[in-house]
């Protein structure tokens, strides 16, 4: 019988997976590719920017002894003056192929007292000083950039189970596909989990997938792109991503993730369930209700906490215990698990009223 079951409620996941490729299979792989592609493009017209581009990449990371050298010229006129010209400008051959600018400057007239120092002088930009063994190298990290393209994953997730939950029970009723669901040997309890795993567990694991494949080959392609414009990938690239924290805290953060919006996607079925002909509409309209009303009665803002609570969102600062979109993954100790709680008990009461709409009406 169990192994019955455990069939069953794989077929049932499968099918989900079939029936709605498009959105929870295709669209990750696709927005991960049109990333490498622009990474791509970018890797093949590097070239372009080879003669500057150590120099600007120093420029940027704040490499030590990079900078670009003036040379200025002060002649004596006819008249006992002095004119000033900037005749040269070149970058420092040390970091940077030999070359050589020559700028056409209109001659200052300059008081004969006002200079009393050679004829000509060089100054140079001041470099930063170096980097101490012990200084903090988070800033430098890339893992947050990397962070930010898993972050995009996430939102585009986020939509597309909303998308999913909101037709996955509303769909077969208007089509009138559940009269065969009904005749199949599945209880809508197992119809009903069979989904939200789908949407809690199968999707977060695909495009928690795909975004780290995607990570990884952006990290290398970079290197590509670095190495094009003449700098090295690996000191600048490849030693500013931590990949196990990486992977971990995204790991981290996408299990808080499914734990804090258990809540929300319940809701969404149990809207899906009921709604006879937007579904988005009801799930939209009742907690905008259940906000402007307790804001009008009472004055407070609790029902709009909850709900921010158990949905994405970026976080700052010190607000580190709710469902988030992080730089650096959660932070364990801070996380609010009574409102976890709180969270499992509405999920449990939203999915017991689809399950019983399931059961007992099926018309739109």
């Amino acid at each position: 019988m169990e192994i019955n079951n455990r069939i069953k409620f794989h077929t049932m996941i499968m099918r989900e997976l079939q029936e709605y490729r498009g959105s929870l299979l295709i669209t990750p792989v696709a927005f991960g590719g049109a990333l490498i592609v622009i990474m791509l493009v970018a890797v093949i017209f590097a070239g372009r920017l080879a003669v500057i581009g150590e120099g600007a990449l120093g420029i940027l990371m704040g490499d030590e002894g990079r900078s670009i050298n003036f040379e200025v010229t002060i002649d004596e006129d006819s008249s006992g003056g002095q004119e000033l010209y900037i005749d040269r400008v070149k970058p420092d051959t040390s970091t940077l192929p030999s070359q050589e600018l020559t700028v056409v400057v209109t001659p200052l007239e300059v008081p004969e007292d006002t200079w009393n120092f050679s004829q000509e002088w060089s100054f140079s930009a001041p470099s930063p000083e170096p980097r101490g063994e012990g200084d903090d190298i988070e800033g430098d990290s890339l893992n947050p950039v990397l962070g930010g393209f898993h972050n995009v994953f996430c939102l585009i997730m986020f939509l597309v189970t909303i998308n999913y939950l909101l037709g996955c029970l509303y769909t077969d009723r208007k089509d009138r596909s559940i009269l065969f669901w009904k005749s199949m040997p599945v209880s809508e309890w197992q119809e009903v989990l069979a989904k939200l795993a789908v949407a809690s567990v199968v999707v977060p694991i695909i495009y928690l997938g795909v975004s780290l494949i995607t990570q990884i080959l952006e990290t290398y392609i970079a290197m590509v792109l670095v190495w094009r414009m003449d700098g090295s990938g690996t000191e600048l690239v490849l030693s500013r991503v931590q990949f196990i924290p990486l992977i971990i805290d995204q790991m981290g953060g996408m299990v808080v993730w499914v734990l804090f919006t258990l809540p929300a996607y319940a809701w969404f079925m149990l809207a899906s369930a009921t709604a006879k002909r937007s579904p988005f509409l009801l799930a939209i309209a009742i907690p905008i209700g259940l906000v402007l009303g307790e804001r009008l009665l009472f004055g407070t803002q609790y029902v709009l906490a909850s709900i921010a609570n158990h949905l994405p969102h970026k976080i700052d600062g010190d607000d580190v215990n709710s469902l988030g979109l992080y730089d650096f993954g959660p932070v364990w100790s801070q996380l609010d698990y009574l409102g976890m709680v709180f969270g499992f008990v509405f999920a449990g009461a939203f999915l017991a009223g689809a399950v019983w709409l399931r059961k007992h009406r099926f018309e739109t």
